[in-house]
């Protein structure tokens, strides 16, 4: 059975708020594209909980894979300063950091 056109349009709108065309930190850690995870928060001490940047590896493969080349390491080190400010509380500084890498 077919589904009418305002109904497949509504199910992608749906959809595309859902997609992150940029790196972007949210209550699931650091995402990008349709909802996957580059990094995620870690309890820590005290019940906190860091932007943690582990297995780098994974990441860069991850980014080499989504932008179909191999990701400068200066843009890797970016990420991690945005996490350094994101875990003292400069998210503002750390969104800067994310949208220039």
């Amino acid at each position: 059975m077919e589904q009418p056109s305002h109904e497949i349009l509504r199910k992608w709108g749906e959809r595309a708020r859902r997609l992150h065309p940029r790196m972007e930190i949210t209550g699931g850690g650091l995402v990008l594209g349709a909802g996957t995870i580059l990094t995620n928060f870690e309890v820590g001490a005290k019940g906190s909980s860091p932007l943690a940047l582990t297995d780098e590896e994974r990441i860069l493969t991850l980014l080499t894979t989504a932008f179909e080349w191999p990701v400068d390491i200066r843009g890797f080190a970016k990420i991690g300063r945005a996490c350094e400010l994101w875990n003292v509380g400069e998210k503002a500084l750390a969104h800067i950091h994310i949208r220039s890498t």
